[in-house]
């Protein structure tokens, strides 16, 4: 009896230990993306495109300036600098201007606990980052072989690249959407390289460099849309766990394939990677405001990223919450009466 008492009351430990940790992962997230929307700077440096904008530098003269701390706000627009623009000063954040307007340049950021929001951007490469309310043609995360924490929440994206190894990657209410139907037999794109990474591919939407080392990536209330695959596999995929959690997951061609085998249930990516379950993932097509065209690679709209009402997933918060300028916006709360 005492026996049975005790295995009870184990039991119970641990799932309150269990619970206890979820809620602690849950308002982490909930905090970091808090902070990561209101956190200051010790300076704003404002840029335009040649900063042909009153009050503006020009990037290449926002670079000379920009010290650990402050924050880089980009006005839209075509930039053009002669070198790659990268970042590797601490505690920087890139922001825009909430219009919507794209600006046009890739963005390398391999500085330490980095903040993007609130801007469009053509191509995002980035290390130790938290992401908000973002949109991004391409996103990768690279990490140098050092351990990182990246934070991807209500951010929108064709395509995501990760090399998760000896990291924890966490992509929460975000869509990543891909809606180009590829020509039978294949066919060749333009791919775009930058330092470490090649951004843009029209067969998977989630790429993952080689593994050495176990990492974890979560897909928490995300909408994954691809009308070819989702997943590519690289090599020594076991050391990486995918935890899935309230998802909606559609793939015209598959799930995941090798040379060898092809996969196209949840449970069946396991042949591949560490897999965990959790809450509802809906593997079906949903049903947007507007269907994604298949003939046309630039469907990060709101419309097409807007669940409608009856599809699957409805209501249930899943996917970046867009805004009436086809980009990301942060939820508004009612407040209780």
């Amino acid at each position: 009896m005492k026996r049975t008492v005790f295995i009870s009351i184990l039991v119970l430990v641990s799932f309150a230990f269990v619970f206890s940790s979820l809620d602690v992962t849950a308002a982490n997230i909930s905090s970091i993306v808090q902070k990561a929307r209101t956190q200051k700077g010790s300076k704003t440096i404002t840029c335009s495109p040649n900063g042909e904008k009153e009050g503006t530098v020009s990037l290449e003269e926002g670079m000379k300036e920009l010290r650990s701390g402050m924050v880089l706000h980009l006005l839209p627009g075509y930039y053009n600098p002669k070198e790659l623009i990268m970042i590797e000063q601490n505690n920087v954040i890139i922001e825009g201007d909430g219009s919507g307007g794209e600006c046009r340049l890739p963005m390398v950021i391999y500085g330490k606990d980095c903040i993007v929001r609130n801007i469009h951007l053509r191509w995002l490469e980035a290390g130790d980052i938290t992401v908000v309310d973002t949109k991004a043609w391409n996103i990768a995360i690279t990490n140098g072989g050092k351990k990182i924490e990246v934070v991807i929440f209500n951010t929108i994206a064709r395509s995501l690249s990760i090399y998760a190894d000896k990291s924890d990657i966490t992509i929460s209410e975000s869509s990543i959407l891909q809606s180009y139907l590829p020509k039978e037999g294949g066919e060749v794109d333009a791919a775009w390289r930058y330092n470490t990474s090649i951004h843009g591919s029209y067969y998977t939407i989630i790429a993952s460099g080689n593994m050495e080392k176990k990492g974890n990536v979560t897909f928490e209330k995300c909408i994954l849309y691809s009308n070819s695959g989702i997943f590519s596999v690289p090599a020594n995929s076991k050391l990486i766990d995918i935890t899935f959690d309230g998802n909606i997951i559609f793939f015209k061609k598959n799930l995941a394939m090798t040379k060898e085998k092809t996969v196209n249930d949840l449970k069946d990516l396991k042949d591949f990677f560490g897999v965990k379950l959790k809450g509802d993932n809906i593997v079906k097509e949903p049903i947007f405001l507007k269907t994604p065209d298949i003939k046309s690679h630039w469907q990060l709209n709101t419309d097409t990223l807007t669940l409608k009402e009856g599809s699957p997933g409805y209501g249930k918060g899943i996917g970046a919450n867009m805004g009436p300028k086809n980009v990301p916006v942060p939820k508004v709360v009612e407040e209780k009466k």
